[in-house]
């Protein structure tokens, strides 16, 4: 893969972060993998407020602030959420017809477009087949 980007969404997050997560080890073995294989990860903000949010949700604050102190040793880019990326989020949402479709789902989709990053690294069906790393899937 050497110097690939791949996209992370917030379920791998939370699978790695949380032990007791039916797809930690999924999760574990595919970032491992990534790194093996030199795989830069990258994400964008709205991600890592999720991930907080979610953890916080299922295990508390001590595990969200866990994951903030970490995470910016586990993400080699922040991708710039700017004004034009979230004008394409929002033109990906609003295309949208299914009931219960994230926002961020949509946001990552479109920077994952708008970057040229080939591959996504989530558990998430939202995303077309094509872009999810075989491991996932």
């Amino acid at each position: 893969m050497g110097e690939d980007k791949v996209i992370i969404d917030s379920n791998v997050f939370v699978a790695v972060f949380l032990l007791e997560d039916g797809l930690h080890s999924r999760a574990t073995h595919l970032v491992a993998e990534l790194k093996r294989q030199d795989a830069v990860f990258c994400t964008i903000n709205l991600v890592l407020q999720e991930t907080a949010t979610a953890l916080s949700m299922r295990k508390g604050m001590t595990s969200a602030r866990t994951f903030y102190a970490s995470v910016h040793d586990f993400v080699d880019q922040m991708l710039p959420f700017d004004e034009v990326v979230e004008k394409e989020s929002w033109k990906e949402f609003l295309s949208q017809t299914k009931k219960g479709t994230s926002f961020v789902d949509c946001a990552l989709l479109a920077s994952l477009r708008h970057y040229h990053i080939g591959k996504i690294a989530s558990f998430d069906r939202f995303y077309p087949k094509e872009l999810l790393l075989p491991v996932v899937q």
